[in-house]
């Protein structure tokens, strides 16, 4: 994971992977953000400076499906998978 220029969390993963597994593949990752902010008052309706921080930890999960490829039939009348050797 990374955290982009303009603030947007990205996963460097792709859609899908080739495999023949039925179930897909699912990953989650903890990602801590934490932040610091000051604010000082307008000198009208507020004054003084007030200073906040803290930490946010976010669960994050995505998948990455299997991908077969496409189903076709062999020689022998089977039908089988491009990406494997058999229907699964």
């Amino acid at each position: 994971m990374s955290l982009t220029s303009d603030g947007l969390l990205t996963v460097d993963a792709p859609a899908s992977e080739p495999g023949c597994d039925v179930q897909p593949r699912t990953i989650t990752e903890t990602v801590t953000i934490t932040w610091r902010a000051t604010h000082t008052g307008d000198g009208v309706y507020s004054a003084g400076r007030t200073e906040t921080s803290g930490t946010l930890h976010l669960i994050v999960t995505w998948t990455i499906a299997q991908d077969r490829s496409e189903s076709v039939t062999d020689r022998q009348g089977d039908q089988c998978w491009t990406g494997c050797s058999t229907i699964s």
